[in-house]
């Protein structure tokens, strides 16, 4: 049987071309984390809200059990300025009867600052060393893009548009998340209105493989192999995946439709697959394959 490889996993040092999401907010526990990696896929840490220190013992957790690669994502969008507390107080009261139905004391106003340190995240992150970053909602600077690249930090970013996409190869990411309207929680819109970028994952996949010439990664609405199979038909060369309780019984849907990939590889025609990797990632493959 074919593995189901692609040069995204030599770029990630992973087996498989899978990246398990990062979630902020503790959805992606140490133990998610490090069971991920050592199924061979990326597995991801969501630290948007993660203070350094937290950010340092979490990671250290998973590798005392797992040598595999990590990836930390971080929100890069710019911190919002002090609201007043005045502002804050109408949305307080318009739920504050479900506190008191359960019992709980009504919060009071959230105070500046309203998320961890940017800079000192992305100290950290130098500082541990995962083999993989990756940016949401912003960009980084190209110096520090160069920085991480320095030591042996893979860098990555999400984009909802072709310009995005294209602004992150500018700055020299090594590979784009590209993120589609079906793509749950925070969408990485940076340089567009969210609600302007909501382009579906397999079109949006196919407009920035066209458009650059890093790795693209399939995200949003993709929850099993077929999903997968799917996206690398349009020349993604793998697939984030955040639904994970579709995580697991995937695999032997990837199995099956990578035998399918497979035999789409013609020594004429030279079509990129998985058992094809010196082929163009952006290389055309045969329409009526897929009715098979």
């Amino acid at each position: 049987m074919p593995s189901l490889h692609t040069p995204l996993c030599d770029l990630l040092g992973t087996r498989l071309p899978i990246i398990q999401a990062p979630m902020a907010g503790g959805s992606c526990t140490p133990k998610l984390v490090s069971a991920a990696t050592s199924a061979g896929v990326l597995g991801s840490f969501g630290f948007a809200y993660t203070q350094p220190d937290a950010m340092k013992r979490e990671v250290a957790s998973v590798r005392a059990g797992t040598a595999g690669p990590i990836n930390i994502n971080l929100f890069l969008a710019p911190i919002p300025g002090p609201i007043d507390p005045g502002s804050q107080r109408a949305a307080i009261e318009a739920v504050s009867r479900y506190y008191s139905e359960l019992g709980l004391p009504v919060p009071a106003p959230v105070l500046a600052p309203y998320a961890p340190n940017l800079n000192a995240q992305l100290d950290a992150v130098e500082s541990i060393r995962p083999a993989v970053f990756t940016a949401h909602l912003g960009e980084c600077r190209s110096d520090r893009v160069n920085s991480m690249q320095r030591l042996g930090i893979r860098v990555g970013g999400s984009a909802t548009c072709v310009a995005e996409a294209v602004r992150l190869e500018t700055l020299g990411f090594d590979f784009i998340v590209a993120q589609g309207g079906e793509a749950g929680g925070h969408r990485g819109s940076f340089l567009r209105e969210p609600n302007t970028s909501l382009t579906g994952t397999l079109a949006l996949v196919r407009m920035i493989v066209s458009a650059v010439k890093i790795p693209v990664v399939a995200a949003g609405g993709i929850m099993d192999g077929a999903g997968i199979a799917a996206a690398l038909a349009l020349g993604a060369q793998g697939a984030q995946l955040g639904t994970a309780r579709h995580f697991l019984p995937a695999k032997k849907v990837v199995h099956r439709r990578s035998r399918n990939i497979a035999c789409w590889k013609s020594p004429k025609t030279k079509r990129c697959s998985p058992e094809n990797s010196q082929a163009s990632p952006r290389a055309a493959w045969p329409t009526d394959t897929c009715a098979r």
